[in-house]
């Protein structure tokens, strides 16, 4: 029992959650949650999905493209507008952070700031908060939908048969953000903070996995957003159309049960990555984002994993199959 022990402490990570990458990684996270997200989408989406979809047996080699193609143009789309909006979003949320008695009235402070010290540490505002940064995804969804649908067949003409390293090099293009010196952002940002129902929500909704719901209410949109555009595009083929709709609802809907479900069963492991975190960095003034970076990182991660390698070969089969049968009973 005793050299069962002395493993356990071997295997214990010591020293793992304070290293700098870690830290920094979690506080980006923190930062950027929605960029955060867009970059996994961009690297899973524009290699591992595409990859997972030409090895699905018993497929049409042009519902494979169409849903190929899908995945390539929302990933890039996805990370281009994200990191546009996040950049003014953030600056002006840490110039809050700064000074918050120049942004924000005593009573705000006083709620968000509840029983903590500051308001970095506090659950609330970090709920409060965290509705702008990964809110941004909601504002994406419209026009991703939208140049994702008109993208589509560009990507299959052009890029399905070639080397797409033209197409990942442009990603650096448009992602600065040069603003003027003034404080509109951080004033607009700071007359909702105020308001009183958000804080009431962000107080009675602090402990909840909100990161999760949020990634999942905006997938959910973000599939019905793509699918309205899709069937109004003339340049997508009738059968693709139908194709990518079915398989659309059957991805979304295949990664959020097990999303949730995954997040349940890791429950206690992440709770003891939490604990790990603390105590490692407890005295860093920073271990307040370390906790929120993990927060949002966590289900970033179980999404992704899901989505874009199980879910895939799936979606792509079962659709095949749905719409082989659909076939056979019009005929």
């Amino acid at each position: 029992m005793k050299v069962n022990s002395e493993f356990n402490k071997n295997i214990s990570f010591n020293g793992f959650w304070n290293s700098k990458c870690i830290k920094k990684g979690l506080e980006f996270a923190s930062d950027y949650g929605a960029v955060s997200a867009a970059t996994t989408t961009l690297v899973f989406s524009s290699v591992l999905r595409p990859l997972v979809i030409s090895a699905t047996p018993n497929t049409k080699q042009e519902n494979k493209k169409a849903v190929s193609a899908k995945s390539v143009a929302s990933g890039i789309l996805e990370f281009i507008i994200t990191l546009t909006l996040s950049i003014p979003i953030v600056a002006g949320l840490k110039k809050i952070e700064s000074n918050p008695a120049k942004f924000l009235n005593k009573t705000s402070i006083k709620n968000y700031q509840n029983n903590t010290k500051n308001l970095s540490e506090s659950n609330a505002y970090s709920l409060a908060t965290q509705l702008f940064k990964l809110g941004i995804g909601f504002a994406v969804i419209a026009p991703k939908a939208i140049l994702t649908s008109l993208g589509i067949p560009f990507i299959i003409e052009n890029f399905m048969k070639k080397d797409t390293k033209e197409n990942k090099n442009n990603q650096q293009e448009n992602l600065t953000f040069k603003g003027k010196n003034n404080e509109f952002i951080p004033k607009t940002l700071a007359k909702i903070l105020n308001n009183k129902t958000l804080q009431d929500f962000a107080t009675k909704h602090q402990n909840s996995n909100f990161p999760l719901h949020i990634f999942a209410l905006k997938d959910i949109l973000a599939t019905g957003a793509f699918i309205h555009e899709a069937n109004k595009n003339k340049k997508i083929k009738d059968e693709q159309k139908s194709f990518l709709t079915i398989n659309s609802i059957i991805s979304t809907g295949l990664s959020l049960i097990s999303g949730y479900t995954i997040d349940s069963l890791t429950e206690k492991q992440s709770q003891n990555i939490i604990n790990k975190i603390k105590q490692q960095n407890a005295n860093d003034p920073n271990l307040a984002k370390y906790l929120e970076g993990f927060k949002i990182i966590k289900p970033i991660l179980i999404l992704a994993v899901v989505y874009y390698t199980i879910i895939p070969f799936l979606s792509t089969l079962w659709t095949e199959k749905i719409k082989n049968l659909t076939s056979k009973n019009e005929s």
